[in-house]
């Protein structure tokens, strides 16, 4: 297994992109909604390139004890903007002073990812707004 190695002050960049915002969405039901939106960009025939980009921010947690968070799936495509009045869809989505760390490995081990980026952000004494960017690089949350 490869060290996780943390990078600072990178710059996500994704151009022609279409965005599906889900709110308030329990995180069990994230890869269906997920599923739902790649399959939907298959059926319209979506020129899509590059990786899947998945966004969580907004984490509430509810007196019943239940969490919700708030979601936003990015592709990029060709076409972007035929969908325009099915998806937000934007020319250039731009995310400055990001912290990354590249994971390879097995799907359940993706916390080891998000715990080190954890560890560097109280070693650092950074703040944070909370937001996180999963880029999945085979376009598939599965690994």
């Amino acid at each position: 297994m490869a060290k996780l190695e943390v990078k600072d002050n990178k710059k996500l960049v994704l151009k022609q992109v279409i965005c599906k915002k889900i709110h308030g969405t329990k995180v069990e039901d994230v890869d269906h909604e997920l599923d739902k939106f790649q399959q939907h960009l298959q059926l319209v025939k979506a020129q899509v390139f590059g990786p899947l980009i998945v966004k969580s921010c907004g984490t509430v947690i509810h007196n019943d004890g239940s969490i919700t968070t708030d979601f936003e799936f990015y592709v990029q495509a060709h076409n972007a903007q035929q969908y325009q009045n099915i998806y937000d869809t934007q020319d250039i989505v731009s995310v400055p002073h990001c912290l990354y760390v590249r994971f390879e490995d097995s799907p359940e081990n993706l916390q080891f990812a998000y715990s080190k980026l954890e560890l560097y952000i109280y070693e650092n004494d950074i703040q944070t707004d909370g937001t996180v960017y999963t880029v999945y690089v085979n376009s598939s949350p599965e690994k």
